[in-house]
């Protein structure tokens, strides 16, 4: 199962610590972002876009927009 310290898309240097090691106490959030088409009549200040949440870098999870590091 994937953890997001192992994707491309999770901003893994923010958990981190001084000396390089990843801290599993700290939270960082994932950099995906939508990008699909919406209908011109949605209106983008009532309707949000998913968007992505802070997460553990060791969580296990079924994510879909999981990409391998170095793809």
């Amino acid at each position: 199962m994937p953890r997001c310290m192992d994707c491309k898309l999770y901003n893994l240097s923010a958990v981190k610590n001084a000396r390089g090691a990843v801290m599993s106490n700290r939270v960082a959030k994932c950099l995906w972002q939508s990008r699909e088409q919406w209908p011109v009549s949605v209106r983008e200040h009532i309707n949000r876009r998913p968007a992505p949440t802070y997460m553990e870098p060791k969580v296990e999870h079924r994510c879909p927009c999981f990409q391998k590091v170095g793809s």
